[in-house]
């Protein structure tokens, strides 16, 4: 019984959806809008596959990059974009991307 309440009052102690840590490394349907970080003379890069993770890879291995946005096909043509951060000012709702903080 002990337990249960413990339990039960933990659950209501957690804050709601967006609280304590949110995992800002992968958000689905969003962007980051400006802030393009020029690398290898390019402000983007088209992915051989259509996979976010890639992009989200190719961030963290670019020392400059604060943060990334996925550009699914076809907005830009038949490849998948990745758009490199040099920071993160802010997120906006859209279908077309997929973005992360590092």
């Amino acid at each position: 019984m002990m337990r249960a309440t413990a339990f039960l009052l933990f659950l209501l102690l957690l804050p709601a959806q967006g609280g304590w840590a949110e995992d800002r490394s992968y958000m689905p349907n969003t962007d980051v809008p400006g802030q393009d970080l020029i690398h290898a003379g390019r402000d983007f890069i088209y992915l051989p596959k259509p996979r976010p993770r890639l992009c989200q890879a190719y961030c963290l291995s670019v020392k400059e990059c604060q943060a990334w946005t996925y550009l699914r096909p076809p907005a830009l043509g038949p490849l998948a974009t990745c758009w490199l951060k040099s920071s993160q000012t802010g997120t906006q709702s859209d279908k077309c991307c997929v973005s992360g903080i590092r």
